[in-house]
């Protein structure tokens, strides 16, 4: 969430969204004399991921990438973490090493409902509270409970947020939630090592549900006992009463003002060409306004595709060239066009004939024509 946070100040040094690609890779760290080495459940890794991908399918080693990457370096990553969980009314000691990104920073459920109910309430943050109201016997009022609610994070950030959840409702490590309930709700499962506890910390619009599952001691639920086995069913069976009595605390959840919806391919999280759709790799993300993709996708396409936007590279040629051709004697003359190596490439089928010379060759950044000024 604090990577998604272009309001906190300061903001990320790199801009991330819930497209952007994350590595999960094998990651080793050296603590004094010992090595730590983060693992994602299964010991597998995904190489390339998105944002997206990555919460949905709980990958500890590409949240880790995001942290060191956000912020510019990783102690600041951290910083910035810790500010959002206070901002979302976690109180409990937070740790200052990767660690804490995986979650071994020990929260109660009270604190984690608090933190979730506050991306159900668009970002306003409420701290809990237990009386509304104390009414005499002869009706009179002695005591109302008056909220106090605080901005947390952005309406925008909130909902990318509940969006990104939905995903692992929909098809996640949470999916069964949405075989059962459907996708109006978001959610994510938890479990430490050795399964001595399980979350599953979830909402719909109206109303916010944690279940933990674990003992009084750290002792091990037993053989694959992670949330989605322990604490998810609990977790359904209790939204789905809560849905037959309060139907109207389940209704979708309205994007609001500056956040664009976009299609794109769910793999490289660029815009798609046909053959993501030949893939069936496309779906709709949304984005805060300014921060959509620009550029096609890169792993289906067959031919390498020009940006949607800024100017065109040929464009932005033909401009040198035209300066060149003002300042040098007229004649025939042969010579180079170097292209600059960060220059968006080009489809060929998308350019006119007379655009040819403007292609960029594979191996090497000079292109040759001859031309009479």
């Amino acid at each position: 969430m604090a990577a998604l946070s272009q309001d906190l100040p300061p903001p990320p040094v790199a801009g991330f969204t819930p497209m952007s690609r994350l590595y999960d890779k094998y990651l080793e760290f050296r603590v004094g004399n010992k090595k730590w080495v983060p693992r994602n459940y299964h010991n597998e890794y995904w190489g390339p991921v998105t944002v997206r991908f990555a919460l949905e399918k709980s990958l500890n080693v590409a949240s880790i990438d995001l942290v060191m990457r956000f912020a510019g370096t990783w102690p600041e990553g951290i910083r910035r973490t810790q500010d959002v969980a206070r901002r979302l009314g976690i109180e409990s000691p937070i740790g200052d090493d990767l660690s804490v990104t995986l979650g071994t920073s020990e929260v109660t459920p009270l604190e984690l409902a608090a933190a979730y109910a506050t991306l159900a309430n668009g970002g306003v943050f409420n701290r809990p509270w237990c009386v509304e109201r104390i009414t005499r016997l002869d009706g009179l009022q002695v005591y109302e409970h008056t909220p106090s609610p605080s901005l947390a994070v952005s309406p925008q950030v909130a909902f990318l947020m509940t969006r990104l959840l939905q995903n692992v409702v929909a098809k996640g490590t949470a999916v069964r939630a949405g075989r059962e309930l459907g996708h109006n709700f978001a959610g994510k499962t938890g479990t430490t090592n050795e399964y001595t506890d399980a979350w599953f910390a979830g909402y719909g619009r109206g109303l916010c549900c944690v279940v933990y599952v674990g003992f009084d001691e750290r002792k091990s639920l037993g053989a694959r006992m992670e949330g989605a086995h322990a604490a998810l069913p609990i977790w359904i069976d209790v939204m789905r009463r809560a849905r037959e009595l309060y139907p109207a605390q389940f209704r979708e959840f309205d994007p609001p003002e500056k956040v664009t919806a976009l299609t794109v391919c769910e793999k490289s999280g660029l815009l798609p060409v046909s053959e993501c759709y030949e893939n069936k790799s496309v779906v709709e993300e949304y984005f805060l306004s300014g921060t959509t993709p620009y550029e096609y996708c890169d792993l289906h396409a067959r031919f390498p595709m020009e940006p949607a936007e800024p100017p065109s590279l040929a464009a932005l040629l033909r401009e040198d060239r035209a300066r060149e051709a003002a300042e040098r004697p007229a004649g025939r003359i042969r010579r180079p066009h170097r292209v600059p190596q960060s220059a968006p490439r080009l489809d060929p089928r998308r350019l006119d004939w007379w655009d040819a010379p403007l292609l960029r060759f594979p191996h090497g950044s000079e292109l040759w024509d001859d031309q009479a000024d």
